[in-house]
C-alpha cells in the first residue's frame, strides 16, 4: 500500500502533462508558460506538457494567439487527428472536428502538414482558411475568407453562411449537447 501510495504521489505531484477541457457551452482561457494565449471553444480539449509548452494536442476548436520570441525564434506546433500547425508567432483559429480540420488564419503566418504523410508543408497568409478532410479526398481545400466569422464564436457568435440546415443542426449539438429533430417542417427538441 505505501509503495503504491508513493507512485499515485509521484505522478500526480511530477506528472508533466496539463489536460483542460470545456464542457457544452463553456469557453476557457488559458494562459500557456510561454505567454501563448487560448481561447478553448465549447466541448473541447487541450493537452501540453509543462516543461514543453510548445507541443500542443487539441480536440475539436481553440483559438490561438501566440507570442513571437525574436531572441530564440521558437516555433510551437499545434496538433490535430489529421494535421500539424507550425507556429512562430501569429493569431489563428483551429478547428478539429468529425473528421475534419480547419484552419483560419488571422496574423501572422503558419505552416500546415499532414501527420501521416512526408516533409511537405502549406504555407498560410492572414484570410487565408484551409480546410482537410481525411474520410474524403485527403487533399487541401483554400479559400480567402472576408470578415472574421470563423473566429466569432469567441464572442458567442455562431455566424453560419450558406450552411446546410442538417450542419447548422450538427454544430449545434457539439456546441451545447442538445438533439434537435426536425420533421415534416417542424423542429422538436
Amino acid at each position: 500500500i505505501l509503495v503504491g501510495a508513493f507512485g499515485l504521489y509521484t505522478y500526480t505531484n511530477y506528472s508533466t502533462e496539463i489536460v483542460i477541457e470545456t464542457g457544452y457551452g463553456e469557453k476557457k482561457d488559458i494562459y500557456l508558460p510561454d505567454s501563448s494565449h487560448v481561447t478553448l471553444n465549447a466541448n473541447s480539449s487541450l493537452r501540453y506538457d509543462k516543461g514543453v509548452p510548445m507541443e500542443i494536442w487539441l480536440e475539436v476548436e481553440a483559438l490561438f494567439e501566440v507570442e513571437k520570441i525574436p531572441s530564440t525564434n521558437a516555433k510551437s506546433y499545434v496538433h490535430t487527428d489529421d494535421l500539424v500547425v507550425e507556429v512562430l508567432g501569429t493569431v489563428f483559429n483551429v478547428n478539429s472536428r468529425r473528421a475534419q480540420t480547419t484552419v483560419f488564419l488571422e496574423e501572422g503566418i503558419v505552416n500546415l502538414s499532414l501527420n501521416d504523410q512526408d516533409n511537405s508543408t502549406l504555407e498560410l497568409s492572414p484570410g487565408d482558411m484551409v480546410t482537410y478532410s481525411s474520410t474524403q479526398d485527403q487533399d487541401y481545400d483554400r479559400q480567402i475568407v472576408q470578415g472574421d466569422h470563423p473566429t466569432s464564436w469567441q464572442d458567442g457568435i455562431v455566424e453560419l453562411s450558406m450552411t446546410p440546415l442538417g450542419e447548422a443542426l450538427v454544430l449545434m449539438e457539439d456546441l451545447y449537447g442538445i438533439k434537435i429533430q426536425v420533421q415534416a417542417g417542424k423542429a422538436i427538441e
